[in-house]
């Protein structure tokens, strides 16, 4: 039976202590959050899960995330009674599978070195002996639209005839979108050793990701500031309703036209165009590439 731990934490309800945890756990080592348990480990009386409610939680954490969180989510069984369970896990598994069948699919199998997996404190690394195709280079796998190119065309269609392939070339784009949510993780990778190496890590610890004006804000205490020409400290600039659908839609998918967005939101093309120059201007997101084959980046602020 679990207890309160560095990595696990007991709600009696949900509201945004629950999001204030799950963001500390996407920004560390993971962990779990039971919604529906007292804080002694007790279980809540009467505590009852709607039918819709999940949705509606997990709806929330997303829109009060940037970039959006979004766990885990089941109904366990708790010292016999039903409660929620929101899990954030240390890294994106999605990231960390997509990692281990590129290693396998890629590798050189007439080369006697093995499949690497080191586990750091804060980094993983995957390590395969071969190197890139000829045609292949850093920069263009640092694209989402970078050609395919297969060393082991069986093993390849192999996976791909299990499902664990969804198609040649889209394996680098999901794990970006993987670790997305993960605002503190970066990825790299390079050729070293006559192999390829990608390293998923976190670069920095963050306390906070939340933005919106209801969202709970967290930061690092600081003391007084000292100092004659100091000003009064400004808070963060407040976004508009259509601004945060325009952030929710990036979000999930940071290829999505103006076009597009303008039908999503339900405003016009001009507003849409309006709204991501104030987007920009407060430093919450950016294009990267051109119009055509681009896509959109969120940017997160310490």
């Amino acid at each position: 039976m679990p207890t309160e731990t560095q990595h696990i934490e007991f709600k009696s309800g949900f509201n945004d202590e629950v999001i204030e945890t799950l963001t500390a756990f996407v920004n560390t080592n993971g962990g779990k959050v039971l919604v529906g348990v007292r804080n002694d480990g007790v279980p809540v009386k009467g505590f009852s899960i709607g039918a819709e409610s999940l949705q509606q939680w997990l709806n929330e954490i997303k829109t009060k995330t940037q970039p959006a969180i979004i766990p885990n989510a089941e109904v366990v069984e708790y010292k016999g009674n039903e409660v929620v369970e929101f899990s954030v896990p240390e890294y994106p598994l999605d990231a960390l599978r997509e990692l281990v069948l590129n290693a396998v699919i890629h590798r050189d199998y007439l080369s006697s070195a093995d499949i690497q997996i080191k586990i750091f404190d804060n980094s993983i690394s995957f390590f395969n002996p071969g190197k890139l195709h000829d045609e292949l280079t850093i920069d263009e796998l640092k694209t989402d639209s970078y050609p395919a190119y297969a060393r082991n065309k069986l093993i390849a269609e192999a996976f791909y005839l299990t499902g664990d392939i969804e198609k040649y070339g889209s394996g680098f784009t999901r794990i970006r979108d993987a670790i997305f949510s993960y605002p503190t993780m970066k990825m790299d990778f390079k050729e070293i050793s006559g192999g390829f190496m990608v390293t998923v890590a976190y670069t920095e610890q963050k306390t906070s990701t939340i933005l919106t004006e209801k969202g709970p804000e967290k930061g690092p205490e600081k003391g007084p500031e000292k100092g004659p020409e100091k000003g009064p400290e400004k808070g963060p600039e407040k976004i508009t309703a259509n601004q945060q659908k325009i952030l929710d839609i990036v979000a999930t998918n940071p290829f999505v036209t103006r076009e597009e967005l303008a039908n999503l939101v339900g405003i016009s093309l001009s507003k849409i165009k309006e709204n991501i120059s104030k987007l920009k201007t407060k430093g919450l997101i950016e294009r990267v590439g051109p119009d055509k084959g681009g896509y959109w980046q969120m940017i997160c602020n310490s």
